[in-house]
C-alpha cells in the first residue's frame, strides 16, 4: 500500500500493480501515463473556505489569494488551469500525505486560506467539521475511474 499518492501511477507504472483502486480523477495528464475504466464516480470540484468567509464567490475572488492541495492531485491541475485566468493565484503544495480531509480542516482552523475538495467529500466533511463551506464549484462533472497500466487493454475491457 502507498501512503504517497503522487507514487500512485510511478508505482503503477512500473509493475507494483495492476490496478488503482479508488477515486483516482480522470485528467488529460493521467490519461497520458495509465488506461482508466468506466467512470465510477461524477463530481464537482469546490472551493472550499472558512464558514465566516464571504469574500471569495466566483473564481476571480481568488485574485491574490492561496490554494492548498497535494501537486499530484486533480486539484491542482484544474487550479493550474484557473491561474492562467486569475492573476494573484497562488498555488501552495500540501505534503503528499495529507488528505482532503486535512486540508478541509486545516481550513476551518484557519491553517490555510483555500483548499479545493470533491462535492462528495466536502458533503461528508461537513457533518463533522462545520467551520467550511463550499465557496462556489469550480470545476463541473468531474469523473473518476480506476486505473490500469496501458500495456493492459484486456484488464481494462475485465474492469
Amino acid at each position: 500500500m502507498i501512503s504517497d499518492r503522487s507514487q500512485l501511477i510511478p508505482a503503477l507504472r512500473a509493475g507494483r500493480g495492476d490496478v488503482i483502486v479508488g477515486s483516482l480523477a480522470v485528467t488529460p495528464e493521467r490519461a497520458e501515463q495509465v488506461l482508466f475504466t468506466r467512470p465510477i464516480r461524477l463530481v464537482s470540484q469546490q472551493i472550499v473556505v472558512p464558514k465566516a468567509d464571504r469574500s471569495i464567490r466566483r473564481p476571480a475572488d481568488l485574485e491574490g489569494k492561496t490554494g492548498t492541495v497535494r501537486a499530484s492531485s486533480s486539484y491542482a491541475s484544474t487550479l493550474a488551469r484557473l491561474q492562467r485566468r486569475v492573476k494573484g493565484l497562488e498555488i501552495k503544495p500540501a505534503r503528499e500525505t495529507e488528505d482532503t480531509f486535512d486540508l478541509i480542516q486545516k481550513v476551518a482552523r484557519g491553517e490555510e486560506a483555500v483548499t479545493v475538495a470533491d462535492s462528495d467529500i466536502l458533503a461528508t466533511a461537513l457533518t463533522f467539521e462545520p467551520g467550511v463551506k463550499a465557496a462556489f464549484a469550480l470545476a463541473e462533472r468531474h469523473l473518476f475511474a480506476w486505473g490500469v497500466r496501458k500495456e493492459d487493454p484486456a484488464l481494462k475491457g475485465a474492469l
